[in-house]
C-alpha cells in the first residue's frame, strides 16, 4: 500500500488519504491482532459490538428512507 504525494499536493491531504487506506484495509486492526493475543470471549463480544452497530445503521437508514 502506498499513497503518491503529487506537485503541489498539500502533504497533510496525502496524510489523510494514507490514514483512510490503513482504515479501509484494517491494517492496524491485524497488528494489534498479531501482537496480542485474545481470549475467545473478547472475539465474540467483539462480533456482537459489530452486529448492534451494523443493525442500528440499518435500522437508521430505513427510518430515513419512510
Amino acid at each position: 500500500m502506498s499513497v503518491i504525494v503529487h506537485k503541489g499536493e498539500n502533504i497533510e491531504l496525502a496524510l489523510k488519504r494514507l490514514n483512510r487506506e490503513t482504515l479501509r484495509e484494517k491494517i492496524i486492526d491485524t497488528l494489534r491482532n498479531k501482537m496480542y493475543r485474545t481470549k475467545r470471549a473478547d472475539d465474540a463480544i467483539a462480533k456482537r459490538r459489530e452486529w448492534k452497530k451494523r443493525k442500528r445503521r440499518r435500522r437508521a437508514a430505513a427510518r430515513r428512507a419512510k
